[in-house]
């Protein structure tokens, strides 16, 4: 993920905090505007429509966005819409076709594991998918939230975790003995064992 992409995976993850505020809304919507205009390769003002044109990015989303793009924004700009129009922007850009809308909610603080709890964290998308493992058995989080079925798992891997995207927005976490392959949706995992 290149360094703006992260930027505003984490300017999405505030928005969606209790710490939103109209100036993170403006910093993200100026790291996409960036990126959109990066990606657009043109020199035209509305570099959000550049993207639609070409098939990367939904039309509604590039209208909604560009309208915000220059506009003095304060507390109240920070809607569940915008924050969502943010994520699809990301993830369409990630992609390289558009990406669907999905619910975004709010974030709440981690719960607290217990002891002898292990577990590896991977930002994908601005959300924390997160491998938790306790004797012998594992399950994943997607933003503290369960998603799939537990499995059974000796430990818990270590490490950097190398992330493939695939065109239909699944992405595939793959550590040395284990690859999990999380849904598009971010509501569904498979874990493969070799």
């Amino acid at each position: 993920m290149s360094g703006r992409l992260e930027q505003l995976a984490r300017q999405i993850r505030k928005l969606r905090s209790d710490a939103a505020d109209g100036r993170t809304l403006q910093r993200a919507l100026h790291l996409a505007h960036d990126l959109a205009a990066e990606r657009s390769d043109s020199d035209a003002d509305d570099d959000f429509r550049m993207l639609a044109a070409a098939g990367v990015l939904d039309e509604a989303v590039a209208t909604r966005l560009g309208a915000l793009v220059g506009k003095r924004l304060g507390d109240r700009d920070v809607t569940p819409d915008a924050v969502i129009d943010l994520d699809v922007f990301l993830r369409s850009i990630e992609m390289g076709a558009p990406a669907p809308r999905l619910p975004l909610p709010p974030l709440g603080s981690p719960p607290k594991l217990p002891p002898g709890t292990q577990k590896a964290a991977v930002n994908v998308s601005g959300r924390v998918i997160t491998l938790v493992g306790r004797d012998g058995r594992a399950f994943v989080l997607c933003d503290e939230r369960p998603i799939g079925q537990p499995f059974d798992l000796h430990s818990v891997p270590m490490g950097g975790a190398e992330l493939d995207r695939a065109p239909d927005g699944s992405v595939r976490i793959e550590w040395p003995g284990l690859r999990l392959v999380v849904g598009p949706d971010f509501a569904s995992v498979r874990p493969e064992l070799p």
